[in-house]
């Protein structure tokens, strides 16, 4: 298996082995698991070869759809299983009644 726990895609310096991990539990995650990266989206070959070679079974994209859409992964991961997480759905315009009644009321005094 290629050594991904000291080595870097070279068009993705954010990857990494998160194996040696603690757990909330006590224990620790293997090493070869479970990887993190930043947007997986230009990689050179070397870069892609080293990703079929680790078998990723799961991909969970973190980024929204837009970005998603403007960005796809590499053709590499398409063998992988996709979960896709926006992250940006929790974090719309905030809808507190007392904050739209303070907004209102705001409006009114600057017309």
């Amino acid at each position: 298996m290629h050594n991904v726990q000291n080595s870097r895609l070279q068009a993705a310096p954010a990857f990494r082995d998160l194996g040696g991990l603690p757990t909330r539990g006590g224990a620790t995650l293997r090493h070869g698991q479970i990887f993190r990266s930043s947007a997986l989206t230009e990689l050179h070959a070397a870069d892609e070869a080293a990703l079929i070679e680790l078998g990723l079974c799961l991909v969970c994209d973190l980024r929204s759809g837009g970005e998603r859409m403007a960005f796809p992964c590499v053709s590499v991961l398409d063998q992988s299983t996709r979960l896709n997480i926006d992250l940006t759905e929790g974090l719309r315009a905030h809808t507190d009644p007392i904050f739209e009644r303070m907004c209102a009321q705001d409006r009114k005094s600057v017309v």
